[in-house]
């Protein structure tokens, strides 16, 4: 459905008919907050007449798929443009992933070959806010325009309203759930700074609750800025339109310049107004119109803001303990507080404890009831997780939680809950990020305390088992013997380029028993550094293969074996 559903919100065109039926809930919801005529509700995308190329990258089941395929397609497309058989000047992907190179991967310099050739490429900034540097490529792109999601009140209560009829049978949870007006940059939205320092994303649309065609005659609400990209894409399609009915063909620049330089940055609340969570501000096509038609484009292609850097906790020092606490903080809903720290190979743990909780109990009559959003990221860069949007409802389950990051598992422990292991990885050297947020559907606010304590008292293995030289696309095959009588073998890869290090470098490890069955994955992910853990591995001689997957400069590795 999500592609049918992206499609809808650029080139939709149907009416919605409720004069039978004046009672459906549907239509209490929608006459509520966006009155309209009973009889004729439009359905409309950004570009209603716009002609639709569609290009399959994922398989039916919507899960993830490579770059590499991604990638076929794009070439598909530019080769279509680029021989005349086909003039598609408008390429929306409202997908992404994480990236080690900001604006210089394979996958963003692609995006690049295809602005060239004045293919104007919208893309969604991503789902991993409100976390800062969580921007994935290709929206990372030094040409394409990225988006992120804003959330309008009048959307999110026509949903909230109609959930309340289907669930309670009467209306008023649109303003339970949504009692301000202000337009917000939704909590998913990814934020930036880039990693190079670029601010992001580029521009803001509708990206909460979107009402679209779906597929079979469906209609549905979407969230996310898969549909705030596509909202944006439709505007460059009608642009475009406009440009060549008085040019030859379609100038990516004049499109592009003209939707940044016509976006509206006084739309949201004051909360969301810095470039790197609306970039320039939310879609404002007539405004866009008129700068395009003024012939005057800006010429800068992006604003920087500056690099991500901690702002608790000095820099790490080998033996240190140090602790952060804060006062009291109260969020509305939706707003963020956010939480930067430095991690080093030195840091053993990391104690997050977020105590003095406190949410009005709203659960009587609310559908969703008060909540704070928790999400913590590793060393990573442009990328969620592994707590990635996870509420907690003080009112039911305690006013206190502490998360334990150590080289290893990440515990939850709490009264409610007890202790549990969530997350299992090894300690990324980086910018540790730590988000705490209002849920967007809080009808008051919420309010905590924090304390971050960390500690470096770990000691960095030392006499490595092999170690080597590596570039994108090489390998190395390493044997390691392994006596009877193991009942557990640690491999850790560890390289240079990690976190900490901009470009990163993505080195995967495969790990093959004595009869070259590959019997572990675990150590071919995001984590810088890998590690694979063997449980009774049979005696004799596995192998290690070390893979360049994605890298941009020569590294080095080494690989560490632990046996128990």
């Amino acid at each position: 459905w999500h592609g049918t559903h992206v499609g809808g919100v650029i080139a939709s065109s149907c009416t919605l008919d409720f004069s039978a039926d004046p009672s459906d809930p549907l239509w209490l919801s929608i006459d509520a907050y966006l009155p309209w005529q009973i009889d004729n509700v439009p359905v409309l995308g950004q570009a209603p007449l716009a002609n639709i190329y569609p290009v399959k990258v994922f398989d039916i089941t919507g899960g993830s798929t490579p770059t590499s395929v991604i990638l076929d397609g794009l070439d598909h497309l530019l080769t279509l443009k680029t021989s005349g058989a086909l003039d598609i000047d408008v390429v929306n992907m409202s997908l992404g992933g994480g990236t080690v190179y900001d604006g210089g991967d394979t996958f963003d310099t692609f995006v690049n070959t295809m602005y060239l050739e004045d293919m104007v490429v919208v893309t969604s900034a991503g789902n991993a806010g409100p976390i800062p540097n969580s921007v994935g490529s290709p929206g990372t792109s030094w040409t394409a325009l990225s988006v992120g999601a804003l959330d309008y009140a009048p959307s999110s209560r026509v949903l909230y309203e109609f959930l309340g009829y289907r669930a309670f049978g009467t209306g008023g949870q649109g303003l339970v759930m949504r009692p301000t007006s202000e337009t917000r940059v939704v909590n998913f939205s990814s934020r930036g700074p880039l990693s190079d320092g670029r601010g992001g994303p580029d521009l803001a649309a509708l990206g909460h609750w979107n009402f679209q065609a779906g597929p079979v005659n469906e209609l549905r609400w979407a969230g996310g800025t898969s549909f705030a990209s596509p909202t944006v894409a439709g505007a460059a399609a009608l642009l475009n339109s406009y440009w060549e009915a008085g040019h030859v063909d379609t100038n990516a620049f004049a499109i592009r310049q003209s939707l940044t330089a016509g976006a509206d940055p006084s739309v949201v609340g004051s909360a969301w107004k810095n470039f790197n969570s609306q970039g320039y501000g939310a879609l404002d096509v007539p405004a866009a119109l008129q700068v395009l038609q003024s012939g005057v484009w800006p010429t800068n292609i992006a604003v920087t803001t500056g690099k991500l850097t901690a702002n608790v906790l000095p820099a790490p020092a080998v033996g240190a303990v140090d602790v952060y606490e804060s006062g009291l903080i109260t969020l509305g809903a939706g707003k963020t507080k956010d939480f930067v720290l430095e991690v080093d190979e030195y840091t053993s743990d990391v104690i997050i404890e977020v105590y003095d909780m406190t949410a009005a109990d709203n659960s009587a009559y609310a559908y969703w009831p008060n909540a704070i959003e928790f999400n913590i990221q590793s060393g990573k860069r442009s990328v969620a997780g592994p707590v990635e949007a996870w509420l907690w409802y003080p009112q039911f389950w305690g006013d206190s939680v502490t998360y334990i990051v150590s080289d290893g598992p990440w515990v939850e422990s709490s009264g409610a809950f007890g202790s549990y292991e969530f997350a299992n990885q090894p300690v990324e050297p980086g910018l540790m990020k730590v988000s705490l947020a209002g849920d967007y559907s809080n009808e008051s606010p919420v309010s905590f305390k924090v304390r971050i304590t960390r500690e470096q008292l770990r000691t960095p293995q030392t006499g490595f088992y092999a170690i080597g030289r590596i570039r994108m696309g090489s390998s190395a095959l390493i044997p390691v013997d392994v006596p009877a009588g193991v009942s557990e073998m640690t491999l850790d890869l560890v390289w240079g380029r990690d976190w900490s290090t901009f470009p990163t470098s993505d080195i995967e490890m495969f790990v093959y028993d004595p009869a070259f069955n590959l019997v572990s994955l675990d150590g071919a992910t995001f984590n810088a550094p890998e590690r694979a853990v063997i449980t009774n591995p049979t005696a004799g001689t596995w192998y290690v293969f070390v893979d360049g997957y994605e890298m941009y400069r020569t590294d080095r590795y080494k690989l560490f074996v632990t046996m128990d």
